[in-house]
């Protein structure tokens, strides 16, 4: 097992990010020069994510479980391609790294802010192929004895898509399960209502693609109210690029751009972007 992903490591690995984090909180958290262009001012203020969202660190036997988790990744990937074949161990790392503060960003969306505003009660990671950012957010959830949401891995690959009922099996979650099709299938609502899943729903995007088109995929979700929010996961640069070719459309079908927030690691910036239709 290669040094990077052991558990022990990981936990180390884990809390240079958040004393990354924390050092820029202290220094103000000034949001990059991407993020501070005139077209956000009218929208949204950058909202750092706080170090209280994102909760103690989790269990030495949550990593392990991580770890457990990328051993699996590492051993698949040569078959599947499920991160890139130059350095894997690396990249496995990173897909890591940029799930858990996910945590950070699921306190947002599951606060309650009124008394018919319930959080939502499952977690659909779209396009999730090595099963990030759910299968990390759902096992520090876990860890934590919280109440903890059920996961939909959506994998229309069915190489990966077994691959991910494998390993929900490995790592013996009983309230996760997987859909082996695309997000945009029309059926998708039909299936889950059949196999007794509840909503309402927060999707996660990481590495999906445009947040117009998310969106747009999400549409047969949205009749039987399946969907409350959206999490998506993009760098500050290529967010600002897609809010200005295409912002606009984020709008649709109900949605609302609810907030941004930040999250500094020691190498780059994360942004989630929360869509809302509460």
């Amino acid at each position: 097992m290669s040094g990077l992903l052991a558990a022990g490591a990981l936990a180390a690995s884990w809390q240079r990010e958040l004393a990354a984090h924390a050092r820029w909180l202290e220094a103000g958290a000034p949001p990059p020069a991407a993020l501070l262009h005139p077209a956000w001012a009218s929208r949204l203020s950058p909202l750092p994510l706080s170090l209280e969202s994102l909760g103690p660190a989790p269990s030495s036997m949550c990593f392990e479980r991580l770890e457990l988790h990328a051993r699996r990744v590492l051993a698949a990937n040569e078959r599947l391609n499920l991160v890139s074949r130059r350095e894997p161990e690396r990249q496995i790392l990173i897909n890591l790294l940029d799930s858990l503060p996910f945590v950070g960003a699921w306190a947002d969306v599951s606060r309650e802010t009124s008394p018919e505003d319930e959080p939502p009660r499952l977690l659909i990671d779209a396009g999730s192929g090595s099963g990030v950012p759910g299968l990390p957010l759902h096992l520090v959830l876990a860890d934590r004895g919280v109440a903890v949401p059920d996961l939909l891995l959506v994998e229309s690959r069915s190489n990966k898509a077994d691959f991910l009922d494998e390993t929900l099996e490995a790592l013996a979650l009983d309230r996760a399960g997987v859909w082996g099709g695309r997000l945009e299938d029309p059926s998708l609502p039909d299936w889950l209502e059949e196999e007794g899943w509840n909503g309402p729903a927060c999707l996660l995007a990481r590495a999906l693609g445009s947040v117009r088109d998310t969106l747009a995929w999400c549409r047969p979700l949205l009749g039987g109210e399946w969907l409350s929010d959206a999490l998506h996961l993009k760098g500050g640069e290529g967010l600002l690029r897609e809010w200005e070719a295409d912002g606009r459309a984020w709008t649709r079908d109900g949605w609302q751009v609810a907030r941004l927030l930040l999250f500094m690691g020691s190498e780059r910036l994360l942004c989630f972007l929360r869509s809302s239709r509460r």
